[in-house]
């Protein structure tokens, strides 16, 4: 049986406003990462997979203090619908890397427009790409770091299908 965990990104400063580029957790958002991280306290998370927005890396960070193996990857990053929001755009790889070290970006690509938007069938190419990814991984033990739409969306689609593949989904 293979467990993965779902976690929408804690709260962060674009709840306020959407126009904020880059968002940063709030105090609200840290004390949310301390009931996660008592929550996981005595689980044996193998792998953390995030989405490489600042505040999806910011929830990870603050939540298992980069002690896993953890993999920031595009194919977890919100939709970016009409019109984008600056709060779903991501920085550049180089300043990901320089600003969360221990985090693994081998999954972030800057050779596209990354912050453009997306239609449907690219999101659901997106999704159907993690998916497969997801069910191919051997960890036992997986978490995610998301998004409220994506995590929607890609659970909407696939839990019948990752049930059928062994494994337990469990929604935070």
């Amino acid at each position: 049986m293979k467990y993965i965990y779902f976690i929408q990104n804690v709260e962060s400063y674009d709840y306020f406003d959407k126009n904020i580029l880059f968002p940063r957790i709030t105090t609200n958002g840290i004390y949310q990462c301390k009931k996660l991280k008592t929550y996981f306290e005595n689980l044996n998370i193998n792998i953390i997979l995030s989405s490489p927005l600042r505040k999806a890396l910011e929830t990870v960070e603050c939540v298992f203090n980069n002690s896993h193996m953890i993999i920031a990857s595009d194919l977890l990053r919100e939709h970016l619908v009409h019109p984008v929001n600056n709060c779903d755009c991501r920085e550049s790889k180089e300043n990901l890397v320089q600003t969360f070290e221990g985090i693994d970006f081998s999954q972030v690509y800057d050779n596209y427009n990354y912050n453009n938007y997306e239609d449907e069938e690219s999101i659901n190419n997106r999704m159907k790409a993690f998916y497969y990814y997801l069910i191919n991984l051997t960890y036992k033990s997986i978490v995610v770091v998301s998004h409220e739409n994506f995590i929607k969306s890609f659970l909407e689609v696939y839990t019948e299908k990752l049930n059928n593949n062994d494994c337990e989904i469990v929604k935070l």
